[in-house]
């Protein structure tokens, strides 16, 4: 995440991050100082851009925490409406935005003029990566392979392929690249594959554990199984039913996902939150699934867990469940989500709702408080199942389609 140079006095840190409680300390000792429960700290992740969003969902643990403010207006600054879009953007420390638009790879700065343009293939739906050393990892098809490239457009090395990806390219604390095709996972380092895994069962979501070395992915036949990334081996696999969703790890290690799992919840869907060996927590239940067919699909875009641990996820109903498993609040909107779920630094969270070929935006407070709602058909163009990202207190959002908005400001 992209540091802000602001002094903030150490007094304030403190009476921000910590709770005074009253202990057993002698007459003029300081106060005993306690953590707040749930509080989420920044994982450091050495391989990745220190930038306001250098990769999909913003971290290898997919939180959809972004640093920066959502936008009090949401008037449109400016808006591109030629590209060909069907993956997600990022940023790196200079405020440029970079994304996928066949058969480029698209350079576009904060006022929303294009630097560059790279002719890479005929489609991609990978969002990119931004490395600490500034290569932007993209991915295309036709031909099928991986290209770094730099800052300012040249291309740094390529990986060719003979398959094409099936999920989002995740990164490792080394700057190892993890990806699946259909059901074989891969590990690449150096610009070449060192180790692939086989018959991981059609897997396509995942996330990488706190310590980076388990990767949580979203399986057809459990709704989650742990790779053990130093010996390409399962771990261990819990649950049953197929998750539209990442799952989401704290920064306690622990995980987040949908399942259905013997013994608990009378057998019935719901949200589990389980430690890194498998120990269930809490379970939550809740609606966001699909009886249709076997086995069951929990149907909600990738959610958000905000700095005080607080999940938000939903399709047609928008949950947030504490960090101990409690309904904070729910809310019900007039059109079913449309994209990931993003929060910021106030805790405040932010989808679109999908109408369609337009969408509106929708933005709850941390207490569940409506703050901004538009009508479903605000803007022109199909609602992204990507996040948008937040850039000098604007939200820059991509449909999947032609356009590109910047939304708002101060």
């Amino acid at each position: 995440m992209k540091l802000k140079k602001i002094l903030i006095p150490f007094s304030f840190i403190l009476s921000t991050l910590y709770l005074f409680s009253c202990g057993p300390n002698e007459p003029g000792d300081p106060p005993e100082l306690v953590p707040i429960p749930g509080y989420q700290h920044d994982i450091p992740w050495p391989s990745l851009a220190d930038s306001p969003c250098p990769m999909q969902n913003a971290t290898p643990q997919r939180i959809s925490w972004l640093n920066g403010n959502i936008p009090t207006s949401f008037d449109v600054n400016w808006v591109i409406d030629t590209l060909n879009i069907s993956s997600g953007i990022v940023a790196d420390n200079n405020e440029n935005i970079y994304f996928p638009s066949p058969p480029y790879l698209y350079s576009i700065s904060k006022e929303g003029k294009i630097n560059w343009k790279l002719k890479l293939g005929v489609y991609s739906n990978i969002t990119p990566i931004i490395t600490s050393s500034n290569e932007i990892i993209v991915y295309f098809q036709s031909p099928s392979k991986i290209t770094s490239v730099s800052t300012n457009g040249t291309i740094n090395w390529e990986l060719e392929l003979n398959f094409n990806l099936t999920s989002q390219i995740n990164i490792g604390k080394m700057g190892e690249l993890y990806f699946i095709s259909k059901n074989t996972f891969y590990i690449v380092k150096d610009s070449q594959i060192v180790s692939s895994m086989h018959d991981i069962r059609i897997a396509n979501l995942f996330s990488i554990s706190i310590d980076g070395y388990y990767a949580y992915i979203v399986s057809n036949s459990s709704s989650i199984l742990a790779l053990n990334l130093t010996t390409n081996s399962i771990e261990w696999e819990i649950g049953k039913g197929r998750n539209m969703s990442p799952p989401i790890v704290n920064s306690s290690g622990n995980i987040y996902f949908s399942s259905v799992i013997e013994n608990f919840n009378n057998g019935n869907p719901a949200l589990f939150c389980v430690t890194p060996d498998a120990e269930i927590l809490w379970f939550f239940p809740h609606s966001q699934y699909s009886k249709s067919g076997l086995p069951v699909e929990f149907t909600y875009p990738a959610g958000t867990l905000d700095k005080y641990g607080n999940y938000c996820f939903g399709s047609d109903t928008l949950y947030s469940v504490s960090y101990d498993g409690k309904l904070n609040w729910k809310y019900v909107p007039d059109r079913s989500i449309g994209s990931y779920i993003i929060s910021d630094e106030n805790q405040n969270t932010l989808f679109l709702k999908d109408n369609g070929n337009s969408f509106g935006i929708l933005v709850i407070s941390m207490k569940g408080q409506v703050i901004f709602e538009s009508q479903s058909n605000y803007l022109v163009g199909n609602s992204t199942r990507y996040h948008g990202i937040i850039l000098d207190n604007r939200l820059i959002i991509p449909t999947q389609d032609k356009f590109l908005y910047s939304i708002g400001g101060l």
